[in-house]
């Protein structure tokens, strides 16, 4: 089984049979999400890597009047598809023909100033897309439009430490990586602009494979002016539970530009052959 996790209390679940569900763990209640079989442009084919490594992001995102919405992002394409618990499939949204805009890496709600609902595509060019929320609920196939607003570095810098490579029998795969720096910026919505942040102040980041998640160090009792990151290389990651998912998890401490290791005490169930560890945040 798959999972990501959210601020908001819930977790997504992708299960062997391709099921998808939102989970409460402190309350145990369930709701149902499309089967993957629904997501747009799928491919006919139901082997194990598919089923495992196809959807790269879920994110999911609460919006005005506590509505639940989910996007996810998926396939090598990194295109994305929207829902929201009790539709029975994923809405495509479609992005701009040019192979280099289409490429989504997160989204994020917004109300803007004038009180309307929104939401923010990501590409991996740092190009912004907004899309209106009453599209989305109204189940529109929803086109991105991107503006043009470049940015050097996005999330993560990787650099490979040793590797081996066989694929003579197709089942050696080990890759050592590790995080080695991260930069951050605040986009400006009134000039779809950049800024790069040398200090987030009380404001903590968490990264991974799912949605990026900020929170108010004193009150959540983490440390300030860092970004907390999790694995989110899963490609490959069956081969070795050892080199792989999971082992590329620390701190960032943006004054010292320095990252510590997240101490973890005997936690080796974040060790995954399919899921990458994930962070939570539960809403009672």
């Amino acid at each position: 089984m798959n999972c990501w996790g959210s601020s908001h209390g819930w977790i997504l679940t992708h299960g062997i049979d391709d099921n998808m569900y939102l989970f409460n763990p402190l309350t145990k209640d369930r709701l149902d999400l499309p089967c993957r079989r629904t997501i747009p442009f799928l491919r006919d084919n139901s082997g194990e890597f598919l089923g495992a490594y196809f959807i790269n992001r879920a994110v999911v995102l609460k919006v005005s009047g506590d509505t639940l919405v989910v996007v996810l992002i998926y396939d090598a394409y990194l295109r994305a598809a929207i829902a929201k618990p009790g539709d029975t499939q994923w809405t495509p949204i479609i992005s701009e023909k040019r192979a280099i805009y289409r490429r989504v890496m997160d989204v994020l709600y917004r109300r803007d100033n004038l009180g309307t609902d929104g939401l923010v595509f990501v590409n991996e060019c740092g190009n912004i897309a907004l899309v209106n929320l009453d599209d989305v609920q109204n189940k529109k196939p929803l086109a991105l439009s991107w503006y043009r607003c470049y940015v050097p570095y996005i999330r993560f810098v990787f650099q490979n430490t040793d590797s081996e490579l066989n694929f003579s029998d197709h089942t050696t795969y080990i890759v050592n990586y590790k995080t080695v720096g991260f930069k951050v910026y605040k986009f400006h919505f009134d000039d779809k602009s950049w800024e790069e942040l040398k200090d987030l102040q009380d404001v903590a980041l968490f990264v991974g494979n799912n949605a990026t998640m900020s929170v108010r160090a004193t009150e959540m009792g983490c440390q300030r002016n860092c970004v907390y990151f999790a694995d989110n290389y899963s490609s490959g990651s069956k081969a070795t539970k050892d080199k792989l998912t999971g082992h590329d998890i620390g701190v960032f401490q943006m004054g010292e530009n320095i990252i510590r290791p997240l101490k973890l005490e005997n936690n080796t169930h974040l060790r995954s052959s399919y899921c990458c560890p994930m962070w939570f945040r539960p809403a009672i």
